[in-house]
């Protein structure tokens, strides 16, 4: 093999070195953790909510506490 081939080989298995390692220490998207709308309100007055998004009937909340942390409400529904 010549050099320019065994230079880039060598780029190509750092490059997939590091992928690996990244992917193994990148925290995992998971599915929200599910939480009363009270505890949610609570949680928003008291600021530990950063983010909230309102998605049809459902409230997906980004807790200011932990990493990565979420958590989904089912909206109440008002009587009629």
């Amino acid at each position: 093999m010549n050099d320019l081939t065994k230079n880039i080989l060598l780029w190509v298995v750092i490059v997939l070195v590091l992928l690996a390692v990244f992917s193994r220490y990148m925290p995992t998207v998971g599915q929200p953790e599910e939480v009363r709308y009270s505890t949610f309100l609570d949680d928003v007055k008291s600021n530990r909510v950063d983010s909230v998004v309102l998605q049809g009937e459902m409230i997906y909340g980004a807790a200011r506490t932990r990493l990565n942390s979420r958590r989904s409400i089912r909206r109440p529904t008002t009587p009629p």
